[in-house]
């Protein structure tokens, strides 16, 4: 059958601390490439929607799609942004939250965002710009 993983773009990743937070425990921000299918069905769970179907075009390298997240101290990892971005291009064609959310929503009790979570969706604008300068990147919708 078609091969379920591939090896990526060019683009890198990014991982950073935040350097304040309260009784020492830090934010550790991440952007990671996901390169298998079952890294796209895992990514599609956590956030409830359906970046698995782009496996076809990861594969042939017309698409790369990163996950950008947050660990708080020694907690596991809260995926926060999917991120597509065209290899080719360089340029960065979408990016969703949980339940499809723009990265700009308000927190709403409809569509499954909560309050922590919104404030976490708000947190990660910086990580993405940060990730966005740092590789080069045309944001979305330039």
């Amino acid at each position: 059958g078609p091969r379920q993983e591939w090896g990526g773009s060019s683009i890198g990743g990014l991982e950073f601390k935040e350097g304040r937070g309260t009784a020492g425990e830090r934010a550790t921000w991440s952007v990671h490439e996901l390169r298998s299918r079952s890294e796209l069905a895992t990514e599609g769970r956590e956030m409830h929607h359906c970046v698995v179907s782009l496996a076809r075009k990861c594969r042939s390298g017309s698409v790369a799609i990163f996950s950008l997240g947050v660990s708080l101290g020694a907690g596991r990892r809260v995926q926060v942004l999917t991120i597509a971005v065209d290899p080719t291009s360089r340029r960065v064609t979408e990016i969703r939250g949980r339940y499809n959310a723009l990265p700009t929503a308000q927190a709403t009790s409809k569509g499954g965002i909560d309050k922590a979570y919104a404030r976490l969706l708000r947190q990660g604008g910086t990580a993405l710009g940060r990730w966005i300068h740092q590789e080069r990147l045309t944001p979305l919708g330039r």
